[in-house]
C-alpha cells in the first residue's frame, strides 16, 4: 500500500490538531533536553549509560502514550491509519533497512572524517531486550505520526518533516554528528515508511541498532 493511500481518520481536522499536540509535547521534552545536553556537551560526553536512565526514558514514553492513546482512537484513528499489518517479511525487510542505514552512515563518516559518540555504560541484558523492544515502537510511530503530517502536503514534505525531528532530538550529539549518526538512518528508514506504508521494518531496524548500542557498550572508566 503506497503513502497516497486514503488512511485518513474520522474526523480529520481535528485528528490532525491533535496530532500536532502529541508531538509538540512529546518531541518538545526531547527537543529542550537535546538542547540542553548539547549546552553542556563536556558532560555528555563522559556521561556512562545505565539501566535507570533507559527506564526513566520508558516511563516518559509510557506516560506519553496513556495520555495520548485514548485521544487518538477516540477520534476515530486505528493502527492501519499509520501501517499494515505486521507480517513475518518485515523482519527481513527491517534487517535489510538496518544494514542499508548502517552502510550510509558508515559511508559518512568515512567522507566526512567525522568519528562517532563513543558510548560506553553497562546495561543489564533484561533492560537492554526490553528497551529494544518498547522504545523503538514509541519513536517510529511518533516519527510516523509526523510523516502523515507532511505526507498530506507531499511525500517529500512528510520524510523531511520526520527527519528534521529527528535530528533535532538527537541534537546533543553535536550538529554534525546528529546529522551522519542520526538524520541519514531517519531518512532511510521514514523515506520506506512513506513509501509503503509500513511501519514494522523500521521498528525492526530501530530496534537491532538499539541492541547493537547498547550490548556492546565498553565498561565506563572508574
Amino acid at each position: 500500500m503506497s503513502a497516497n493511500a486514503d488512511v485518513s481518520p474520522n474526523r480529520p481536522e481535528m485528528a490532525v490538531t491533535l496530532a500536532v499536540l502529541f508531538v509538540l509535547s512529546t518531541a518538545g521534552v526531547w527537543v529542550y533536553r537535546s538542547l540542553e545536553w548539547l549546552a553542556l556537551g563536556a558532560a555528555v560526553a563522559e556521561h556512562c549509560e545505565d539501566c535507570d536512565g533507559l527506564l526513566v526514558v520508558l516511563q516518559e514514553e509510557g506516560l506519553m502514550s496513556i495520555a495520548w492513546v485514548p485521544v487518538f482512537l477516540m477520534l476515530g484513528w486505528r493502527p492501519s491509519h499509520l501501517t499494515e499489518s505486521f507480517r513475518a517479511r518485515d523482519l527481513l525487510v527491517g534487517s535489510g533497512l538496518y544494514a542499508a542505514s548502517l552502510a550510509l552512515v558508515y559511508g559518512a563518516h568515512i567522507l566526512s572524517g567525522v568519528s562517532s559518540l563513543e558510548s560506553r555504560g553497562q546495561v543489564e541484558l533484561w533492560c537492554v531486550i526490553v528497551f529494544c523492544v518498547l522504545n523503538p515502537v514509541f519513536e517510529e510511530g511518533l516519527f510516523a505520526v509526523v510523516a502523515k503530517l507532511g505526507i498530506g502536503v507531499h511525500a517529500m514534505a512528510g520524510v523531511l518533516l520526520s527527519v528534521g525531528l529527528r535530528y533535532l532530538t538527537h541534537l546533543y550529539q553535536g550538529p554534525v554528528l546528529a546529522f551522519v549518526d542520526v538524520a541519514l538512518l531517519g531518512g532511510v528508514f521514514t523515506a520506506y515508511y512513506v513509501r509503503y506504508h509500513r511501519l514494522w521494518p523500521p521498528v525492526i531496524a530501530h530496534a537491532i541498532y538499539n541492541a547493537v548500542e547498547l550490548g556492546w557498550l565498553p565498561e565506563c572508566a572508574a
